[in-house]
């Protein structure tokens, strides 16, 4: 029987007293879990949806505030240094120098990182089978909760996989939307990356490198 969001307030105070920090604690995350918004696939998801927002980024890079428009390959790419797309459908031919532009037509002078040496140093991609979409929001949810609790410093990530030669590699919370849009078949795994490709497009999302210790201890609380 589910519990509301009442009643488990009303628990924790009782515990109070009976001085139950870890009950506290666990009463407390399993409210904060029911006030959190779960994570949903974007409707439409496009590689305007990578270009960096960062401010300090964007004064050291600002070329990645925009989309590169690649003559040669015929693709869109965008990267914000951590997740990348790289787009046959979205590439649009122009006459701009630079080839990189905003979302709202403008152009950025500059050249475009070397994209194509990222992607090719992940040659030994394995596919990988991810948990179902309810583990996954679920555990989301679960380490969101305990994240804001304890002012965590690291951004709040979980597994997506059972695989264990990924069981260090945690695929940040907050990309979740991105994994969501293009579903769960597809993905696979290499060095500290998670990567997804079909016919037309190319994701690339860097992992949060985790020790093993806090591998079993999210899983297990999922």
């Amino acid at each position: 029987m589910a519990v509301n969001k009442l009643e488990i307030i009303e628990c924790a105070i009782e515990q109070l007293d009976k001085k139950e920090p870890e009950m506290i604690k666990n009463m407390l995350i399993q409210f904060m879990k029911e006030n959190l918004q779960a994570p949903k696939a974007k409707k439409n998801l496009s590689v305007f949806d990578f270009v960096a927002t960062d401010k300090e980024e964007l004064k050291i890079r600002p070329v990645m505030g925009g989309v590169f428009m690649d003559k040669k390959n015929k693709v869109a790419v965008a990267t914000d240094g951590h997740v990348m797309m790289v787009s046959k459908s979205e590439y649009k031919a122009n006459n701009f120098k630079s080839g990189i532009i905003t979302k709202d037509g403008k152009t950025i002078p500059g050249k475009y990182v070397n994209y194509e040496f990222v992607l090719n140093q992940y040659k030994d991609i394995k596919h990988i089978k991810l948990y179902d979409e309810k583990t996954l929001i679920d555990m989301a949810l679960i380490t969101q909760a305990e994240w804001e609790l304890m002012d965590g410093l690291t951004a709040p990530c979980i597994p997506i996989t059972p695989d264990k030669d990924c069981a260090i590699d945690f695929f940040p919370i907050r990309r979740l939307p991105i994994l969501l849009s293009v579903g769960l078949e597809g993905w696979m795994h290499d060095k500290c990356a998670f990567l997804y490709e079909d016919d037309d497009k190319k994701i690339f999302i860097m992992s949060v490198v985790t020790s093993e210790h806090y591998t079993n201890r999210v899983i297990n609380e999922k």
